[in-house]
């Protein structure tokens, strides 16, 4: 009996470590500088889970991931973050996105991910684009 519980403390410990802080978003891809190129161009916060496109999830090794809903991305939308169209895309490539210079999250995403004070900033580089059945997601490194 005493395993049992153990095991049962443990199991629940991983669970509750293994937990993750996510909140909806309403993402941009009209490029980083909202310059009509492929990239970010913002991330807002939305507390309407109907009119957010993706989440935004914080996670327990420093990173975030942005999950975008592939169903509700418009052709342009699609375009401007995979940098090709729905026709020319190849699930079996990788893509990737670019983030030249730091990105500064918003402090009302920031309060709602983490309980710090300090800025959330997605580090600049080349992230891949992951593609599932529903959704794209990209997991970024912080500063």
């Amino acid at each position: 009996m005493k395993l049992l519980l153990t095991i049962a403390h443990v199991c629940l410990a991983f669970v509750c470590f293994a937990q993750s802080t996510a909140v909806p978003v309403q993402t941009s891809f009209n490029g980083f500088h909202c310059d009509g190129k492929p990239g970010i161009c913002s991330i807002d916060n939305q507390t309407s889970r109907s009119i957010s496109n993706a989440t935004l999830t914080f996670n327990k090794n420093h990173t975030l991931t942005l999950s975008v809903a592939r169903h509700k991305l418009k052709a342009s939308e699609f375009n401007n973050l995979m940098g090709v169209s729905t026709k020319s895309w190849n699930q079996a490539k990788t893509y990737f996105i670019t983030i030249p210079t730091t990105f500064i999250i918003s402090d009302a995403i920031r309060d709602v991910l983490t309980k710090s004070t300090k800025p959330l900033a997605i580090s600049k580089g080349r992230y891949p684009i992951h593609a599932s059945t529903n959704s794209f997601s990209i997991t970024f490194n912080l500063e």
